[in-house]
């Protein structure tokens, strides 16, 4: 990254640095209390840590008092698509720090931007069987569906709590048919029980190619766990994480997908959303 010398020069994709008096985060190695992004013109988003929680804020750059040091990459083209990532996502704070992690650890991320797209409603059937079939032509084993019933009470609180836009998590297995946990249990269904416009549906799939023999043994030792019942205590204490805003199981030891959330996959940042309705 190069230094800019004035906040006319910054462009959309630069890094902030300054201080936040009202920023609960101790200063870092730069000297600073806050990191920021200029996520449109003249504008930077940023993450403030107060007593009861973190919220995502935007700022003018021009209004931020005191000293501050601003970064470009030298890349105007990865500018450009960490740029389309701040912009095109719901931004929220979990999001936010996704986009900042890999501005430090990949950019080659920023190469499929959209993990968590906003949801219209549907209104027209013939446009919902259009998408529905698109995106099931798009499936390929182990795909992750994450799925979201906006006529169900229940899967609105689940989004909520779990902050994102999903509420449930299928696996595709390559047959037509999805493993999934649902109340009564670990199943194998028909895809097409999600053939209804009152779902929304996003296809995740692994960043990492898998091999056919990989995919095999994922779908294996899922239905391995068909018809173990399901796992209620752990969507509570899941449920009293969110609520308090402790971490996640993702980032706690090795990665386990039976105990995360369908929005944790999203803010793992190791899939990338393929298709959605």
């Amino acid at each position: 990254m190069a230094e800019i010398k004035s906040i006319e020069e910054a462009v959309p994709g630069s890094i902030v640095f300054f201080m936040d008096a009202k920023n609960r985060m101790p200063p870092q190695k730069s000297g600073f209390s806050q990191i920021g992004i200029i996520h449109q013109k003249g504008k930077v988003l940023y993450v403030r840590k107060t007593i009861w929680r973190r919220k995502l804020l935007e700022k003018e750059l021009s209004e931020i008092k005191g000293p501050l040091s601003i970064y470009s990459l030298k890349d105007l083209e990865e500018s450009k698509k960490i740029t389309r990532f701040f912009n095109i996502n719901i931004m929220n704070c979990r999001m936010f720090d996704l986009g900042m992690r890999y501005i430090k650890r990949d950019t080659t991320f920023f190469d499929k931007p959209l993990l968590l797209p906003k949801l219209n409603k549907i209104v027209d059937q013939d446009d919902f069987i259009k998408k529905w079939n698109l995106l099931k032509s798009n499936l390929k084993p182990v795909d992750l569906l994450l799925i979201y019933d906006t006529s169900s009470i229940v899967s609105w609180l689940i989004k909520t709590i779990d902050n994102g836009i999903w509420s449930h998590v299928a696996g595709y297995t390559g047959d037509g048919t999805v493993w999934e946990a649902i109340s009564s249990g670990a199943v194998e269904r028909p895809l097409e029980v999600y053939k209804n416009s009152k779902y929304h549906i996003g296809v995740y799939r692994f960043r990492e190619e898998l091999s056919d023999q990989e995919a095999a043994e994922i779908v294996s030792k899922a239905r391995e766990r068909i018809g173990q019942p399901y796992g209620y205590l752990t969507l509570l204490w899941i449920g009293w994480l969110r609520l308090f805003k402790r971490n996640s199981f993702l980032f706690e030891g090795e990665f386990d997908p039976w105990k995360i959330t369908p929005n944790d996959f999203v803010y793992s940042g190791l899939w990338w959303l393929v298709e959605f309705i």
